[in-house]
């Protein structure tokens, strides 16, 4: 008997490290989702976690490289049809809304875009624009995430399609 993929539901940030540049534009010129680590000189969808830390250590020295390495393989992992938020981060002590760019629907697995002028992991995608400011507390309650920080986070199923449904995103 075939197991059938129950889509997983996902918030990614486009922006590089704590104030970096944004990646949104681009994002949507392309057409995908993409993450960065653009220094590390392994393929990382062919190495082990402990590779892939290895090299992650050794380009970006003082960063966490087990939640560097972990958050690739998560993105590797991302399949056809998962759907994803994207989004600004936010700390626990923010009180200002937060930006939602926009939804994705995932189309293509994982490819490595080594000739990348800018993130080089990525994912084709179906991206819906929404571009609008939201309530922090609305993200709080509904994907039950008091903090967003990091590049990339997986969260239940059911809070995420409140969410859209509340923000009025078509998924067609």
């Amino acid at each position: 008997m075939e197991t059938r993929h129950v889509p997983s539901r996902w918030v990614l940030k486009t922006r590089e490290g704590r104030g970096g540049r944004d990646y949104w534009d681009r994002f949507l010129h392309e057409g995908v989702i993409a993450i960065g680590w653009h220094g590390i000189t392994v393929r990382p969808h062919v190495v082990s976690l402990k590779h892939l830390e290895s090299s992650l250590e050794e380009t970006y020295p003082g960063e966490d490289e087990k939640h560097g390495a972990r958050t690739i393989k998560n993105f590797i992992q991302i399949a056809i049809g998962d759907r994803v938020l994207i989004c600004q981060g936010y700390p626990p002590n923010q009180s200002r809304d937060v930006y939602i760019y926009g939804f994705a629907t995932v189309t293509g697995t994982f490819y490595d875009d080594a000739a990348s002028d800018w993130w080089m992991f990525k994912h084709a995608a179906d991206i819906r624009p929404a571009e609008r400011h939201t309530a922090k507390s609305l993200l709080v309650r509904t994907l039950g995430k008091s903090s967003m920080l990091q590049t990339l986070h997986e969260v239940q199923r059911e809070g995420f399609e409140q969410l859209e449904s509340q923000l009025r995103v078509s998924k067609e």
